[in-house]
C-alpha cells in the first residue's frame, strides 16, 4: 500500500515503532473496555501491528509534522 499525505497527515501502513501509540490508543480502559481490540502490553501492540500489517489493509494516521500515529 502506498503512503498517502494530505496537507497535516501521512496514512502510512503501520510499522513497529507504532506499537507505543497503538498501545496508548488501545489500552486505554475508558475509551476500549468493551472492544475486542484492547491491548494489554506492548508486547501484544507489537503483535498487533504484525497482525494489522499481514491482514486488509490498515493503515496508521500520523501527523506529518514528527510522522507520530495518532489514529
Amino acid at each position: 500500500m502506498d503512503t498517502l499525505e494530505t496537507e497535516r497527515l501521512v496514512l502510512r501502513p503501520f510499522e513497529v515503532k507504532d506499537a507505543a501509540g497503538l498501545y496508548e490508543l488501545l489500552s486505554h480502559p475508558r475509551v476500549h473496555c468493551f472492544s475486542s481490540d484492547r491491548l494489554d502490553s506492548m508486547e501484544a501492540a507489537a503483535a498487533d501491528i504484525a497482525r494489522r500489517n499481514a491482514g486488509p489493509v490498515q493503515l496508521a494516521v500520523c501527523l506529518k509534522e514528527h510522522n507520530g500515529m495518532i489514529g
